[in-house]
């Protein structure tokens, strides 16, 4: 636990005169980042005129570094900011806590009474055991071997018989008492789940802050003392509900958007006003910079640098170009939100409760609703089935947020998860709902010469020739859109040629060269094929890579 202090001006001359005035303050309003919150808190006060300090011991820790203060009715002196040797908060007595402290002293009454019968229970076995103790006695005492035959056997049958039904008193008794403390266990279990309830609403932090504000004004005044402070504890994300629906006339996808929130800070956020803020003050806020390019000759090739084991050039270069997508900002999709050309905000427009370390809230946040075409994906270097895919254009007005928290549902029934990139107002994207078991695919290698499966290869020349079968089996015709691909050059003197039957109708796909898409309309219990064949020559005595 660290110590801080922090001094905004010089003391007054005549602090040591100041009168404390301790007030109480509560979160009032927060914005939310993806990554951090701005906690917005106020005090009420009440001072006559003169200098005081207003002592606020109700406060988490914060950054204070962070910590803004302002007030118009009074003047703002120094402030000091203090996290050590704070007396430990106090358990304020809610409604939900007495509730749940009431809860676990019923139940451990209930308890405690179930064991008292049941050492009843046991305490009727001592009873009979203290029979059988005497009972055994009286047949070892000196007078009995003295006794006449028949009171001996009276004695004997006195013994017998008491002896056998203590025994039985004694076991019955110790049966109630074992049967009684069997209805302890579920009421151990409720006093379990009681004790977890109790802690659900105990979860903020005892540890807390110390803050005195200087103060002065003229005349009496009543005030409010507004503060904030940025905590790196908190934050949300976006999450997504896809429903596209089949069925009917004409296909429809609805996207159902909500936010989870989430924050650990320490205290209860208690019915605030909530802003989400696609701003990111936790990360990069400045240019990169940008160095010469500063090039030699050498006598000799430099030596490659070593690479670290089991990575390779392209998967660095993925995981910079993720890097990059998490840095970015995320605009939060909801049509009362602002745009001010940077980030994006959306004000709640109800008061919302987010507990300390113990839930995330979701906030719903309304229905876009847009017009898909549906079709079938196949890729069958790849994938043995096609999959159904939704293909739309963002003409909502809004922004989809990047996120890992999507959810697919086709035709009522949840078919799995997926990310999502940001998608723009006003651009295309295409999400995919699943795989159609019944679109089998299959791309076969033709002319196997040589050993090569389906390659003829010479010094200076090779060629494959492939053919791409389609069958569908499935009770209803689908749009099917077919993805391959043919090699490419960007040398002149290694020259591919490829053909195709039927020719595709898009080559070199969203700018992938040698990407090639046919569009084949396929019937239900229909099958087709595709024929791809391509062809490379080089130049003797060179070597293709």
């Amino acid at each position: 636990m660290r110590s801080a202090f922090i001094a905004l001006c010089l003391l007054a001359p005549n602090a040591l005169l100041a009168e404390d005035v301790v007030v109480s303050s509560a979160v009032s309003d927060v914005t939310v980042f993806p990554d951090g919150a701005s906690v917005h808190r106020s005090a009420s006060y009440a001072i006559p005129a003169g200098s005081h300090r207003l002592i606020l011991t109700d406060m988490p820790f914060v950054d204070p570094s962070s910590l803004r203060l302002s007030t118009s009715a009074a003047s703002i002196g120094a402030v000091a900011y203090r996290d050590d040797f704070v007396p430990p908060r106090s358990d304020a007595e809610t409604a939900a806590i007495e509730a749940a402290k009431a809860r676990i002293d019923s139940i451990k009454e209930q308890i405690a009474e179930v064991e008292r019968r049941a050492r009843d229970a046991e305490l009727e076995a001592d009873a009979a055991n203290a029979r059988i103790d005497f009972l055994v006695q009286l047949g070892r005492s000196d007078g009995t071997g003295a006794s006449d035959p028949a009171r001996l056997r009276d004695l004997l049958a006195l013994v017998g018989t008491e002896g056998l039904q203590a025994r039985k008193d004694a076991a019955a008794a110790m049966d109630r008492a074992a049967e009684i403390r069997k209805q302890a266990k579920p009421l151990n279990d409720d006093l379990d789940l009681a004790e977890a309830a109790l802690k659900s609403v105990q979860n903020e932090n005892k540890q807390r802050s110390y803050l005195t504000i200087e103060v002065e004004s003229d005349a009496a005044a009543t005030g409010t003392l507004d503060l904030t402070y940025t905590s790196y504890d908190a934050g949300w994300q976006p999450a997504y509900d896809m429903s596209l629906t089949t069925t009917g006339d004409a296909p429809a996808l609805s996207v159902e958007r909500a936010a989870y929130i989430h924050q650990s800070t320490g205290e209860n956020w208690t019915d605030v006003a909530l802003t989400l803020s696609t701003a990111r003050p936790s990360g990069q806020v400045q240019p990169s910079d940008l160095w010469p390019d500063f090039r030699q000759m050498l006598d000799e090739a430099p030596r490659p640098m070593p690479m670290a084991r089991g990575l390779s050039s392209a998967k660095i270069e993925t995981d910079m170009e993720g890097a990059m997508l998490m840095d970015a900002p995320a605009p939060i999709t909801a049509s009362t939100g602002t745009l001010n050309g940077v980030t994006f905000t959306y004000d709640y427009p109800r008061k919302v409760s987010v507990a300390s370390a113990a839930e995330a809230v979701k906030l719903d946040l309304g229905t876009l609703d847009v017009k898909p075409q549906v079709f079938a994906r196949a890729v069958p270097m790849l994938d043995p089935t096609a999959y159904l895919v939704a293909s739309f254009t963002n003409d909502t007005g809004e922004m989809l947020l990047p996120t890992d928290a999507v959810q697919l549902f086709l035709d009522g029934t949840f078919v799995g998860r997926r990310s999502i990139a940001l998608l723009p107002d006003g651009e295309e994207a295409e999400y995919a709902f699943g795989p159609i078991d019944g679109l089998r695919l299959e791309r076969r290698v033709n002319d196997r010469i040589e050993g090569d499966r389906g390659i003829i290869s010479r010094t200076n020349e090779r060629s494959e020739a492939v053919t791409i079968t389609l069958d569908n089996l499935t009770s209803r015709d689908w749009d099917v859109r077919l993805t391959d691909r043919v090699p490419y050059s960007e040398q002149e003197d290694l020259k591919i040629e490829w053909s195709a039957e039927p020719m595709p109708e898009v080559t070199d796909v969203d700018g992938k060269r040698g990407i090639l898409e046919w569009r084949l309309p396929l019937a239900a219990g229909e099958s087709r094929e595709v024929a791809l064949d391509h062809k490379i020559t080089w130049p003797e005595g060179k070597f293709l890579n």
